[in-house]
């Protein structure tokens, strides 16, 4: 399985793992075998009519492909993670502003797109790369210990310590501010806090809208479900890029 192993994750999508199942079963069967007194008997064989130098096309084939498949199949596990970097490496586009939005459920889907459209339509293109793009962060995090995922939980405070102490988001909309001030107060301009609705700029974005479970056929808004949401600009940001996305 060691020796397969590179070359079964690129192939694990299309092909499942059964390759390196297979692998290891046929080298495990010769031992079983002698074990439990069996004998394998190869196939029978006839032999060529020529002469090595005369084998037929077919013949050539199964030879070359028994001395090289493992090669091939190596050649072909590179190009596949060559190709899978060159794409994650061209497909990368720096975003103009990162917004975090922190809070114990996940944004609604139709809400965090309408966010990003609406708030790419704000600031512009900011670092003159000729495409605008915007990045929410959405954290699942909770600060009173009542987490009932605690892998969600686990990932959520990981990428929220990584932002704040990179400084990638110039702005953190939270769910439970006295909780996220607990840990991150010094890394916030708190003079400028305020909630999600007192603030002109984004209280009138399109802010999409979502259903629940409970209630599916009614239509809730984004801007509802952001109202009470404390707006906190992060210590050293852009003031221009703030002024854009607070209107001071």
């Amino acid at each position: 399985m060691g020796s397969l192993f590179p070359v079964s994750v690129p192939l694990s999508a299309a092909l499942g793992f059964w390759p390196p199942a297979l692998y290891v079963t046929q080298l495990l069967r010769p031992g079983l075998l002698e074990q439990y007194g069996q004998q394998e008997v190869p196939p029978e064989r006839e032999p060529p009519e020529v002469g090595p130098g005369h084998y037929t096309m077919s013949q050539r084939t199964e030879i070359w492909w028994r001395r090289h498949w493992g090669v091939v199949l190596a050649i072909v596990a590179v190009l596949c993670l060559g190709l899978g970097v060159i794409q994650t490496v061209t497909s990368f586009r720096e975003p103009d502003v990162q917004v975090a939005f922190v809070q114990a459920d996940s944004l609604p889907d139709n809400v965090l797109s309408a966010l990003e459209t609406s708030l790419g339509n704000l600031v512009g293109d900011l670092n003159g790369n000729g495409e605008v793009v915007v990045q929410v962060n959405d954290y699942q995090v909770v600060f009173d210990g009542s987490a009932t995922d605690s892998d969600v939980q686990t990932a959520g405070s990981t990428l929220l310590v990584t932002d704040v102490a990179g400084g990638e988001s110039c702005l953190f909309i939270v769910e439970d501010a006295d909780g996220f001030l607990e840990l991150y107060a010094d890394q916030m301009d708190t003079a400028r806090t305020a909630t999600w609705a007192d603030s002109p700029i984004l209280s009138a974005l399109d802010a999409g809208t979502y259903s629940t479970v409970e209630d599916i056929d009614t239509d809730l808004t984004g801007q509802e479900l952001l109202a009470e949401y404390t707006v906190l600009p992060a210590a050293g940001a852009d003031s221009d890029v703030l002024a854009l996305l607070l209107g001071e």
